[in-house]
């Protein structure tokens, strides 16, 4: 439990009073709010104001909250149940509860510490030129909420990844990441999708998520690995290592939070462009990897991009993650990083399967008839 202000201090008017307008505004109506404290908290609202207005009862309860020392568990329930309503936000990082990001530049991470919204939009105007950085971080806020990390049980082999949403009931991932319940070393109903993992740039917070399985007709379609890929030679057209997997329920439904849509003209990809990847890297919450020189070839047969080569860091668990372009276009799927990496040899690259590849390969399957819906 605990208070958003600066050591556990009770918030100043005007950020009392930021927090009392985002919340109207998320929850417009007392039965929005009833619900939102009900799920998120357990918070029965007539104990605490039996009646009034909306306005009046979003006040009562921040004055409660202050009191008894709960509002930045408040703050992570209505943002669970209402992630991308731009008050709360915008509100949230004013007080520091955002997903952690983290600056690379040449694939070396600058600095240990996360970056903060100010030093973020510092960041992003002065290295991808001036772009109108509140769409641009509300973007970002959206696509949070459409990545999750992927469950295995403890004793599988691979026991984490990543994957993102692209319609409301599917998602991608790599086929490698779930191969052990292809295999029938994991049965379906053993694996978890949990999204909203999150910690918070406060360091200490963290979101435990929404948690989802796979229905019972799980696998829409998959595409293998290449042998190619470990031993750095040229991928077949169609071993582009993916799996579609159908969920159970909508979780792109679910709040509002919907999917990931992939540009409809592929991005021309060049060296030295910009890579950011939303990740769970070793099954840590999510994460954001920002490399603004980072693509460094992209391999090419017949003339078609089949892998994406970079230097954004990526880690054990990041396996599914989606690659975007500094405008957040969806540009790939990351899937391995440098085959000859080991102990004594430096890595050269991290690798993703370009979208455009995997789109074209999910309706030649006649596959591709959830995506986007």
């Amino acid at each position: 439990m605990g208070r958003l202000g600066q050591n556990d201090e009770m918030l100043e008017a005007e950020q009392l009073n930021a927090f009392w307008l985002a919340l109207k505004a998320a929850f417009p109506k007392v039965a929005n709010l009833d619900s939102m404290l009900r799920l998120g908290l357990g918070v029965n609202r007539d104990e605490i104001i039996a009646g009034g207005g909306l306005d009046e009862i979003v006040l009562e309860v921040l004055v409660q909250a202050e009191a008894q020392a709960w509002t930045k568990e408040l703050l992570l329930a209505a943002r669970r149940r209402a992630p991308n309503n731009p008050e709360l936000i915008d509100f949230a990082s004013q007080v520091g509860l955002v997903p952690l990001v983290y600056q690379q530049q040449d694939g070396k991470q600058v600095s240990a510490d996360a970056l903060n919204a100010k030093v973020l939009q510092k960041f992003i105007k002065e290295s991808n030129g001036m772009k109108e950085i509140v769409p641009w971080l509300k973007r970002l806020e959206k696509l949070v909420a459409q990545v999750c990390r992927i469950e295995m049980p403890a004793n599988a082999p691979s026991t984490f990844g990543t994957g993102f949403l692209l319609g409301s009931s599917v998602v991608l991932t790599n086929n490698h990441v779930i191969q052990d319940v292809q295999a029938g070393l994991v049965q379906p109903a053993d694996v978890v999708l949990r999204f909203d993992y999150q910690q918070m740039s406060d360091g200490a917070t963290v979101s435990p998520g929404t948690i989802f399985h796979l229905a019972d007709k799980w696998l829409v379609d998959c595409s293998p690995m290449s042998s190619q890929d470990l031993a750095g030679g040229v991928p077949g057209a169609e071993e582009l290592d993916y799996a579609l997997l159908r969920v159970a329920g909508e979780p792109g439904k679910d709040q509002g939070r919907g999917w990931i849509e992939p540009p409809p003209v592929p991005p021309n990809l060049q060296p030295h462009a910009a890579l950011f990847i939303l990740q769970h890297p070793r099954g840590q919450a999510l994460k954001l990897a920002l490399d603004t020189d980072a693509i460094t070839e992209v391999v090419k047969v017949d003339s078609t991009p089949l892998r994406i080569r970079y230097r954004t860091n990526t880690d054990e668990g990041s396996s599914g993650s989606p690659c975007f372009d500094d405008n957040w276009n969806l540009v790939g799927l990351h899937h391995l990083g440098d085959p000859a990496y080991h102990a004594d040899n430096k890595p050269l690259f991290n690798q993703a399967i370009p979208i455009p590849a995997i789109r074209e390969l999910l309706r030649k399957h006649d596959a591709y008839g959830e995506v986007g819906k």
